[in-house]
């Protein structure tokens, strides 16, 4: 790759995909210069003509008080969601993306005047419970909200989600886009006390890109081929073939502690990383517990004594617990509680650009689901806009085409099921020897009220095409490990939330290699096209790839869409230096202090 590719590759890393024009539009809005500035000099300014792409930082900068509290903005969503990893997707930075004004009269947060505070539990409300901790095997979004906070990767992701060093202090790209090279940081220690090495880095990649490991992850780390040790403080991952998106995919890969997978034989109920925040305990149903680092490598911070996540299912006992001041921070507000929430005293919500949307999977597998013709009867029936309006009261968007959203610079513009189409759905029905219809069930997550609901509307909508459904819904623990893996239904209602980068959108679900493949959706072009989107490197060359697979998607219908999330947090008003990450995820709770 000439060197001037190469800058173009990492402007686009960085920037994600905004066009010449865009970027000028929407750096002017930019609330904090330094983001600008930051982006500016990562993107290489001079005319330096280096073979390798570097960049490097300190270790991370501690906010002042006044850092904060992030902006009070629409659109996101709320998880119920096996899929991608918090970490997931892209950098896309949120302050370039498209926001809108937050609701009218919704209380916003504010920045504080005063020095941040040491101590305080952050007592943090989530909706549904931690499956396991082993941060390689994530399976649900509940999860990887504990295990972020106690492990770290080698890059991560700040609160405008630019990709920066973290346990690397910088990092290197070849010019032929193969080799990574990684500058370690020195005087890292785990929360065992030991000190972080190469050799854990090894480990750690090794783990995930196994191809006979089971990671979740693994397919975010396909092109690997090798990762080795060049010196004590060096580590170097080999790839057989370029992948564009592997900078802002690694955040989602932390290290951990060789020797404790070995004790235990897995890390699913232990937790020892680098991280901010240390593992206390995890008791189902009840609580994780995590307290305060004292060691962690990034100066003055965390603020907090520790974060007490609390699995709350019920929607109404959520919201009363926000509003009580029972816990300080609620996790996924309900869509009909954003309106009261929004003006009650003592609370404030944040919001800002978001990524999770449901859809209803069909196990292509099994009949009549291996027709195209049933599941496409099945797409044209539904009403997403009824749906968006009557189970997220509106703060939602429907999804009539594709789900790369229409913030990222691989949107398509697709739309197909702009309305129901009754009779269409019923000649493919007839067609598909099916006029008098079927029997089948739908699974959903019982924590998880908005997939309730979605299978009883779809009970109601189906009924018009002879569909008589049944709806399943499931703990939800049992729903992912019994129902959802092993693909053990006829069709199901799921989340999917963090992904950015069109890759992390399309590979995971419906490519055979994915790791979320549970329609079991089996097309030779769509594996194709979307491995040929991650070996091609500028947003020109790869968009015409991702649109032709997403529109073969949409159109065999192995997975009915069904609305985005305005996703939203609540807190407290006392809660100081919280900020939304576009990938939902709690990274900045270590520069979150109490005012009180």
């Amino acid at each position: 790759m000439a060197t001037e590719e190469l800058r173009q590759l990492t402007r686009e890393i960085l920037a994600r995909g905004l066009s010449r024009r865009q970027f000028a539009q929407l750096s002017g809005a930019l609330v904090a210069t330094s983001s600008l500035t930051a982006l500016l000099a990562a993107c290489g300014g001079d005319d330096d003509d280096d073979a390798t792409t570097s960049t490097s930082t300190s270790g991370g900068t501690t906010p002042t008080a006044g850092t904060s509290a992030a902006s009070a903005t629409t659109s996101g969503g709320t998880s119920g969601s096996p899929a991608a990893t918090s970490a997931g997707g892209g950098a896309s930075p949120t302050s370039l993306l498209p926001t809108a004004t937050a609701a009218s009269g919704i209380n916003q947060p504010t920045a504080s005047t005063g020095e941040a505070k040491y101590g305080g539990i952050l007592k943090a409300a989530m909706q549904v419970d931690v499956t396991h901790l082993d941060p390689h095997f994530i399976d649900s979004y509940s999860s990887s909200l504990v295990t972020e906070e106690i492990y770290e990767g080698l890059v991560q992701f700040d609160p405008d989600m630019n990709v920066q060093p973290s346990l690397a202090t910088s990092y290197d790209i070849s010019e032929d886009g193969l080799t990574y090279t990684f500058k370690l940081k020195k005087g890292v220690k785990f929360h065992n006390g030991r000190e972080f090495v190469v050799d854990d880095v090894v480990y750690s990649i090794n783990r995930v890109s196994d191809p006979k490991g089971g990671s979740t992850q693994q397919y975010l780390l396909a092109s690997v081929q090798s990762t080795t040790a060049a010196d004590a403080d060096t580590a170097v991952i080999t790839l057989s073939s370029p992948f564009a998106p592997l900078i802002i995919e690694l955040p989602a890969i932390v290290i951990v502690p060789q020797e404790v997978v070995k004790e235990k034989g897995d890390l699913k109920t232990t937790a020892v990383g680098t991280g901010p925040f240390k593992f206390v305990e995890f008791i189902p149903n009840s609580h994780a517990k995590l307290e305060r680092n004292d060691d962690y490598h990034v100066e003055g911070v965390p603020y907090l004594d520790g974060i007490e996540w609390q699995p709350i299912p019920d929607d109404p006992t959520r919201t009363a617990n926000i509003k009580t001041g029972s816990v300080d921070f609620a996790d996924q507000v309900p869509q009909k509680d954003i309106d009261s929430l929004g003006t009650e005293k003592g609370v404030v919500l944040v919001s800002g650009p978001g990524t999770l949307n449901d859809y209803l999977i069909l196990n292509v597998t099994k009949k009549p689901f291996d027709d195209v013709r049933v599941r496409q009867a099945i797409a044209w029936t539904i009403d997403r806009q009824a749906m968006t309006d009557t189970i997220l009261f509106g703060h939602g968007r429907p999804i009539d085409g594709g789900i790369i959203p229409d913030w990222s610079w691989a949107y398509s513009d697709l739309h197909v099921y702009t309305q129901p189409d009754i009779d269409k759905a019923k000649q493919l029905m007839a067609d598909a020897g099916y006029a008098d219809g079927f029997d089948m069930t739908i699974g959903a997550g019982a924590s998880y009220n908005a997939q309730v609901q979605a299978a009883e509307v779809l009970k109601d909508q189906l009924k018009q095409i002879n569909i008589n459904v049944t709806p399943k819904p499931e703990e939800w623990t049992t729903y992912i490990s019994q129902t959802i893996n092993p693909k053990n239904f006829d069709a199901a209602i799921i989340g999917w939330i963090g992904a950015i980068d069109p890759d992390d959108v399309l590979y995971p679900r419906f490519s055979t290699h994915g790791s979320f493949d549970e329609s079991s959706y089996n097309n030779p072009q769509v594996d194709d096209l979307l491995d040929q989107g991650r070996t091609l490197q500028t947003h020109d060359e790869r968009k015409p790839v991702y649109n032709q697979a997403e529109a073969m998607v949409v159109d065999e219908a192995p997975e009915v869409f069904f609305y985005f999330y305005d996703q939203y947090e609540a807190l407290r008003d006392y809660v100081k230096g919280y900020k939304h990450m576009a990938n939902t995820s709690k990274l900045t709770f270590k520069y979150v202090w109490l005012d009180k």
